[in-house]
């Protein structure tokens, strides 16, 4: 990113091709553009800056018009030949040459090359300096009438220009300079004027004394901004007087723009008081300040906000006030208050605000009418609202009913609630009955007699969730079903419902204590199809609904020994399957070592294992019904 003043000093090199004044027009417009003006006898060229600085060979300058075509070099005189015609201070001089130098070298970074433009804006600035370097170069005792100029630099075409000579056009003054008073400065500002300025020279004069320069430099202000510069420097006990003249990129100054007075005194700001007292009363707030001392002072306005920062005027006093009894302060509301001055032209900051707040220690009534409305998870409450205007809400408060009583009693609301009903939610299936009762609380922290209490506890309809049938396995004569469900404190039983095979409706067939996860059905014949379903009740009442349904058939034949046993490897993991019983109601798993068998797993309801992998084992698996009794091994699978 290039540095803004390098911006700036393209900005006012390359100014806008859309210029239309009568003396001064341009065609041909480039990024580096060549300006032309237009005089009496002459016509002044402003040649660009190139990105290296100047050309080598000079600007190459071909003119026509009247008197013929004619081919010119433009170069910058030499050190002495400028210090001579142009009185320059020859570092001046030394300073800018080298800066052009040196943006020959291309390798330059954005920052060097910024910080040399910057030592090139006095080429803007001082006139003398920008022809000495021929920036500005005059082509003079020419006769009346259109002249084009086409500029190039090396193999660059930096485009072509047209003047009409026959007059003197001079640059118009400023217009508009205004003077306003800010902080301990003058502001001043004024209208742009011409697109061709680059730069304005301010002056100010004391009382009736002579103008003088406020700066060394004239001051450079970029296309598109308003002009404006603050005067810092000022004795408050003066009266100035401003005037502004302009500068173009062709050198040239107009005559001071409009003058404008300003009192200097203006800029030193009026200072409110502050408070020496906020004190809160019963409903008032007392205030005080010390005297004000600046004699220019007309009035004080006292100023209160509901809110820090945002005041409104509550009265205007006399510059002589020293106090005010603020009557109208809300109890227990905090006001902020702060002070302003007024000199009938302006009107000082605000003070520091200060914090006041009124109280009201007389308690609010009891709330009326408390009622209580149950539900499964929660008791809500509802009262009459008290007729106090400061009501800041209630307060809730609760206790539990335990057995013999006693039981402490706890706040509910952390803040006041502004509304007459409250919502307690509570767990559901808590069986606790509880009491209640509600205080009013006013805007200054005053609270009121309790209301007549009221008893209430939940009610309970909610069922308990139902129950999920995990597996139902079989045996000759029985048939196994195991089930599952969530922790439920208020379980009180289990059903267990039991269809045979072509009856239309099920039968219940048992009632289980809470704690069952299965149960056992020995009333079934062989080769039958039962199908169960389970139901959970609670203490109150509520049925779940039924489970899944699961079914079984008692298997008429004895146990079988496990088929398909296959043994894959999977990683570190050896994994077992076989094809299941229908007899077995679970399974063992065998390893063998050598001649060793051990049991390693069991009684497992699938049909699969899985374990470290070892080398040099077999596995083998046998089932179990729902008797206990074992069948036959299987046949062994050996791991390699």
């Amino acid at each position: 990113m290039r540095p803004t003043v390098p911006l700036a000093l393209t900005a006012l090199l390359s100014l806008s091709a859309a210029l239309n004044p009568p003396a001064l027009a341009q065609t041909a417009p480039s990024k580096l553009q060549v300006l032309a003006l237009g005089n009496k006898a002459s016509v002044s060229l402003r040649l660009p800056i190139l990105p290296g600085g100047l050309p080598t060979a000079g600007y190459i300058v071909k003119r026509s018009g009247p008197g013929g075509a004619q081919t010119l070099t433009v170069k910058p005189l030499n050190k002495l030949e400028a210090t001579a015609r142009y009185k320059l201070d020859p570092e001046d001089y030394d300073l800018a040459v080298g800066a052009l130098r040196a943006l020959e070298d291309d390798k330059l970074g954005n920052e060097e090359r910024g910080y040399l433009l910057l030592n090139l804006l006095s080429t803007v600035t001082d006139p003398k300096l920008a022809r000495a370097l021929n920036l500005i170069y005059e082509d003079d005792k020419l006769a009346p009438g259109s002249y084009t100029y086409s500029v190039s630099a090396g193999s660059q075409n930096l485009g072509s220009v047209t003047a009409q000579v026959g007059r003197d056009i001079p640059l118009a003054a400023p217009t508009g300079l205004k003077a306003a008073p800010a902080l301990r400065q003058a502001a001043l500002s004024w209208a742009r004027g011409d697109d061709m300025v680059v730069a304005y020279r301010t002056q100010r004069a004391s009382g009736i004394g002579e103008f003088t320069n406020l700066t060394n430099n004239p001051q450079i202000v970029n296309r598109g901004v308003t002009p404006a510069f603050s005067d810092t420097k000022l004795d408050p006990k003066l009266s100035y007087r401003y005037r502004v003249s302009a500068l173009d990129v062709f050198g040239r100054e107009s005559v001071p723009g409009n003058v404008v007075s300003f009192e200097a005194r203006l800029t030193v700001p009026l200072v409110a008081p502050v408070f020496t007292k906020a004190a809160g009363q019963q409903n008032q707030v007392e205030l005080a300040w010390p005297k004000v001392s600046d004699p220019n002072v007309k009035d004080i306005t006292l100023l209160r906000g509901d809110h820090p920062g945002k005041p409104s005027v509550l009265v205007k006093l006399p510059a002589s006030a020293t106090s005010y009894i603020d009557k109208t302060a809300t109890p227990a509301q905090h006001r902020y208050y702060s002070l302003k001055v007024s000199d009938g032209m302006r009107t000082s900051e605000a003070s520091p605000e200060w914090v006041g707040r009124a109280y009201n220690e007389t308690p609010p009534t009891a709330p009326g009418a408390l009622k209580a409305a149950e539900s499964e998870t929660s008791i809500a409450l509802s009262w009459t609202p008290g007729p106090e205007k400061d009501l800041a809400g209630y307060n809730v408060y609760r206790a539990e009913l335990a057995p013999g009583g006693g039981a402490p009693i706890t706040l509910l609301t952390g803040q006041p609630l502004k509304a007459a009903s409250f919502k307690d939610d509570l767990p559901q299936g808590v069986q606790s009955q509880f009491r209640y009762l509600v205080r009013a609380v006013n805007t200054s922290g005053v609270e009121g007699a309790p209301s007549a209490p009221v008893t209430a506890s939940l009610t309970d309809k909610t069922a308990p969730d139902v129950p999920l049938l995990l597996r139902a396995g079989s045996a000759p004569g029985r048939i196994a079903i195991i089930f599952t469900l969530p922790p439920t404190p208020d379980l009180k039983a289990f059903e267990v419902y039991r269809a045979a095979q072509n009856e239309a409706q099920p039968v219940k067939v048992a009632t289980l204590a809470p704690d069952s996860l299965g149960y056992v059905d020995s009333r079934v014949r062989g080769d039958v199809q039962y199908s169960y379903a389970v139901i959970a009740l609670d203490t109150h009442g509520n049925a779940s609904k039924a489970s899944n349904v699961m079914a079984a058939v008692s298997p008429p034949d004895k146990l079988t020994a496990p088929a398909g046993l296959s043994a894959h490897l999977d990683g570190k993991l050896v994994r077992l399957s076989w094809t299941d019983s229908p007899a077995a109601l679970a399974y063992y798993v065998f390893r063998t070592t050598g001649k060793a068998r051990v049991q390693i797993a069991g009684p497992l309801q699938k049909p699969a294992y899985q374990e470290e992998a070892r080398k040099g084992v077999r596995y083998s698996v046998q089932a179990v019904n729902a008797s206990g009794n074992t069948g036959p091994m299987s046949a062994e699978v050996e791991v390699r």
